[in-house]
């Protein structure tokens, strides 16, 4: 990793310690591209944590007003965005109710206001929300009112994305740069993996909770928790390895929630929908990218996969620290992922896209 990028992860954190303030001040010693650092975390979608973090450091190498400036206007663009999104959201939620159509948040529209203190803090792209597949039609309805259309990859194979898929797309004009989306899920998890049973547990678990003076059915401290779990596990399998976001709602569930979660019902229902190894992979990923401690290693004990998937974790963990794979070191990541989470279809998909991606260079 550059030096730019250890920068980035040891400030991508709310729980910044003075640890981290040492070892980003021995890496000053060196001559750090700030440019480089900055477009990293807005890419990861932690800029404005990030540079939080790095303004509280006394070190006259940092260019601070540079920074602060910086900051202002990202926060500027992540709180108009993030308000944008939630006043949307109360549209579709108002119009559901009357509707009789239950909805859950879900994902960043919930993550933002749960675990972060300032609508500024993090990025949300879209609009996440869970519904019952038998509601389908019906909140197509709610949305085709409030000026909302099919995504156009959804709208060229509905009947696909209906019986294949786990969410469908909507869009519609903003006065933003880019359309307002909302994606409506009906399961959590893609149906090929055939984990059943496991979208029934979330609407069993819910809980109504009042968020920003809003009356909402959202998950369960545990469920959050998994989301976060499988959002990473998504963002790895679809080659977006320098997720920071995901670590850092990760870090933030087990920060706040971590001591009100019941392991010992959590791990006996991760085994039964055979999540265990993503659960173990996103707590040890977290405790090496963030070095985040405060699970216990009694916990991580319980987690642990078989010999052969041990000798994987790490190196996959290691090799989602650069922004830029090797060909070889993507081969090899490919093939880890598909141990740890049992998808060998993707893995063939992804194998010969390697494949013909090696030989389109190799023939200019």
């Amino acid at each position: 990793m550059t030096n730019e990028e250890k920068i980035l992860f040891l400030s991508a954190k709310i729980n910044f310690t003075l640890q981290d303030e040492y070892k980003i001040k021995q890496l000053l010693c060196h001559d750090i591209d700030w440019f480089e650092f900055v477009e990293s975390a807005i890419s990861c979608g932690v800029l404005a944590v990030s540079i939080n973090n790095i303004l509280k450091i006394n070190d006259n190498s940092i260019p601070k007003q540079d920074l602060e400036k910086i900051a202002d206007d990202q926060k500027i663009k992540y709180v108009s965005n993030n308000i944008a999104l939630w006043n949307e959201f109360k549209k579709v939620i108002k119009i559901a109710d009357e509707s009789d159509i239950p909805v859950m948040p879900i994902k960043g529209i919930m993550l933002d206001p749960v675990l972060y203190a300032s609508a500024g803090l993090r990025w949300t792209t879209d609009i996440d929300i869970l519904i019952k597949k038998e509601h389908l039609l019906k909140m197509e309805s709610v949305l085709t009112s409030l000026g909302f259309k099919l995504a156009q990859e959804c709208a060229n194979d509905r009947d696909f994305f209906i019986n294949q898929h786990y969410h469908l797309a909507f869009e519609k004009e903003h006065v933003a740069e880019k359309p307002l989306k909302i994606d409506v899920h009906w399961d959590i998890l893609p149906v090929q993996l055939k984990i059943n049973g496991l979208t029934d547990d979330f609407w069993a678990n819910s809980g109504t909770k009042e968020i920003l003076g809003q009356k909402l059915l959202i998950p369960s401290i545990e469920d959050i928790f998994l989301e976060c779990a499988v959002e990473l596990f998504k963002d790895h399998i679809n080659h977006r390895y320098f997720i920071l976001k995901r670590q850092l709602d990760i870090s933030q569930t087990i920060y706040l929630f971590g001591s009100k979660i019941d392991w010992d019902k959590f791990i006996k229902r991760i085994y039964k929908y055979k999540l265990n190894n993503w659960i173990y992979y996103a707590l040890i990923s977290n405790n090496e990218i963030l070095n985040n401690k405060t699970i216990s290693k009694e916990i991580l004990i319980r987690l642990k996969p078989s010999f052969y998937k041990k000798i994987f974790i790490p190196i996959i963990i290691k090799i989602s620290r650069i922004k830029k794979l090797p060909r070889l070191k993507e081969l090899f990541y490919i093939a880890g992922l598909t141990i740890l989470f049992r998808n060998w279809k993707g893995f063939f998909i992804r194998f010969f896209g390697w494949l013909f991606k090696k030989n389109r260079l190799s023939n200019g």
